[in-house]
């Protein structure tokens, strides 16, 4: 009887250690599984921010250009306002001559008209 207190004193030992071993075993591995989420999740926000940082670059690239088309786009139309008041000056310029042609043809004819 002794002898079977004694081995079942050894078993319990042993299945203790064993147990403290699985233990550890799964500690270590929950300890492996949590560094590698870490490690993950740490590249993870690394590429995010890089992400970010090239998306914030092409928005302001892209704004610098849209400010840009707006200037070029009011020199545009400062410079069609020009053409188009150059146009008008033109036509009262065309109009303007078209009398005076007229006046000087009627003139004219009627110079010549009295010329014996």
């Amino acid at each position: 009887m002794q002898q079977q207190q004694l081995e079942r004193q050894t078993l319990q030992s042993e299945m203790a250690a064993t147990q403290l071993g699985i233990s550890k075993v799964e500690r270590d591995a929950q300890q492996g599984r949590a560094e590698a989420a870490g490690a993950m999740s740490g590249r993870r926000k690394e590429r995010l921010a890089r992400d970010v940082c090239a998306v914030s670059l092409k928005a302001n690239q892209m704004e610098a250009l849209t400010h840009t088309l707006m200037h070029i786009i009011g020199s545009l139309r400062k410079a069609r306002k020009r053409h188009l008041e150059a146009a008008a000056g033109m036509q009262d310029k065309e109009s303007q001559m078209d009398a005076d042609s007229s006046f000087l043809m009627s003139s004219a004819t009627q110079a010549l008209e009295e010329r014996p």
